[in-house]
Parts: C-alpha cells; sequence; structure tokens
C-alpha cells in the first residue's frame, strides 16, 4: 500500500472520502487535517495535539492565524511530516484553509520527494464551494452523519452574506490558482489522481463505485480489506448536502448567484 495525501479544495468531498477509507486495516490511519489546531482529529489523537504543540502555531493575525501549525521551513515542516507518516498511511489536507507559503506548497515537495501519492479533489466552480462553506458555517455540517439529510432537509437558512461568499471565493481562488500549479509540475503523472467533486460523487451510483475502485487502485489498497458498510454509508450512498430544493429555501439565494455573473472567473 501506498503513502498517500488527500488533497482537495474545503466542500470538496475531502471529509467523506477520509472517513470512506479510515476504516478496516486503515482503522485510525488516516489523519484529517493535522495542521490545523482546531482539527477534530485534535480531540481524536492525543499524540496530535502533543505533536502540535512541539512544533508550534503561527501567531495571530498572521496567514492563517494562531490555530496553524508553524514548522519552520522545508526541513521543519519536513519532520513535522515524517512523524505524522510514523502513524499514518494517509493524510487528509484541506488547502483552502491553509497558507501556501508555510503549509500547501512545502506539502507538495515533501510528496515529490518521498514518493507520496496525491488525490486532489476541487469543485468545478470555486462559487459552489465557498456557498457551501458558507452554509455550512450555519448549519454546521462538515461531514456526513446519520441525521444530516433529514436536518438539512428542514433547517431554517437565514440570508447569507452576499461579500462574505465573495470573499471565501477569492481566497479559494488564490490558493488553488497556486496548488493546482504546484502539483502539476511537480508530481508525476503517476502519482496523481484528480476528481472533481461533481464527478467524484456522481449521481450514479455505479459510477459513485467505479470512481471508489479507482483511488483504492491508486493507492494499491485492496478494498475487501476495508468494512463495505462504512464505505457504502460514506462514499457510496447520495450524501450531497446542498441541493436545489434546500438552496431555493435560502430567501436571497438569487442575488448571490449574480456574484457568477459579476466574477465569471469563480463560475
Amino acid at each position: 500500500m501506498k503513502k498517500f495525501i488527500i488533497y482537495g479544495m474545503a466542500r470538496s468531498g475531502t471529509t467523506n472520502l477520509a472517513a470512506a477509507l479510515s476504516n478496516g486495516i486503515l482503522e485510525q490511519k488516516v489523519v484529517q487535517e493535522p495542521f490545523s489546531k482546531i482539527s477534530g482529529d485534535v480531540e481524536r489523537f492525543k499524540w496530535l495535539s502533543e505533536l502540535q504543540r512541539e512544533f508550534g502555531f503561527l501567531d495571530e493575525g498572521v496567514l492563517a492565524g494562531g490555530d496553524c501549525v508553524f514548522p519552520l521551513g522545508q526541513q521543519g515542516f519536513d519532520s513535522f511530516v515524517e512523524k505524522l507518516y510514523e502513524k499514518n498511511i494517509g493524510i487528509k489536507h484541506v488547502f483552502s484553509g491553509a497558507p501556501n507559503i508555510t503549509v500547501n506548497v512545502p506539502l507538495i515537495n515533501y510528496a515529490l520527494v518521498n514518493d507520496i501519492k496525491i488525490i486532489y479533489l476541487r469543485r468545478k466552480r470555486i462559487f459552489d464551494a465557498a456557498l457551501s462553506s458558507e452554509l455550512a458555517l450555519q448549519h454546521g455540517f462538515w461531514g456526513w452523519w446519520e441525521n444530516t439529510r433529514e436536518i438539512l432537509d428542514n433547517f431554517e437558512y437565514n440570508p447569507l452574506n452576499r461579500n462574505a461568499v465573495l470573499e471565501t471565493a477569492e481566497y479559494m481562488y488564490t490558493s488553488s490558482s497556486v496548488v493546482e500549479s504546484e502539483i502539476e509540475q511537480k508530481i508525476p503523472e503517476s502519482n496523481r489522481l484528480h476528481f472533481y467533486y461533481e464527478d467524484l460523487y456522481d449521481e450514479d451510483w455505479d459510477c459513485r463505485d467505479e470512481n471508489f475502485d479507482k483511488i483504492c487502485d491508486f493507492i494499491e489498497l485492496k478494498r475487501s480489506d476495508l468494512l463495505e458498510d462504512v464505505v457504502q454509508w460514506q462514499f457510496l450512498n447520495d450524501n450531497k448536502q446542498n441541493k436545489l430544493s434546500n438552496l431555493s429555501r435560502i430567501s436571497n439565494y438569487k442575488d448571490i448567484l449574480e456574484l457568477t455573473e459579476l466574477y465569471p472567473y469563480i463560475a
């Protein structure tokens, strides 16, 4: 089995994919967002919290602020990631929430030198990722749980802040431009697998099933070594949160949608 990174934009399906892979022989072997102090895995793994404190954090108000691990320079970064891989086979990293200079680019450099597989996820439209992020701040679902569908289908959305959606989209656009260029230039084709969220979680069940097989083959993992019921729940079910029926209940959704006409580069 190959070491891998699920390297994705926020709201591109990284959490569900990591959960689908983190079971069976990979139980507790895929760490999620280890560069963030507010990552859910900081509470799940005591060793991660201790490791983060060992390397320290950025100062408040600088780049991603005090929530982001700050292993100084490429050498310090490599040391941090090596310690992660002492306990894990996979890392899930959301690049749009981390600074390019101190985290995103050094992680790509590490993958290049150490023959790490990169599964790269993003949305076809930056706007959709930004919109989904702003909605998640309201309903609180960043992954998929047993009652998620029921709660979202009955959730009372507040009007969205147009400037907040635009600001999030701008940040995602900038970070994805840097990251995609770095991956394309540095990581050989044999070590990168790219999916758009809309294709990865295709509405057709057979397509989703085939996509998961491709991912398993890519990291040289036998699918039979995973728990199929977990794969079914986290990946194969239709777990899309923001269906059109949900979006239509946002009072100013049409106004927010106009951003794609005003700023076509996020559409």
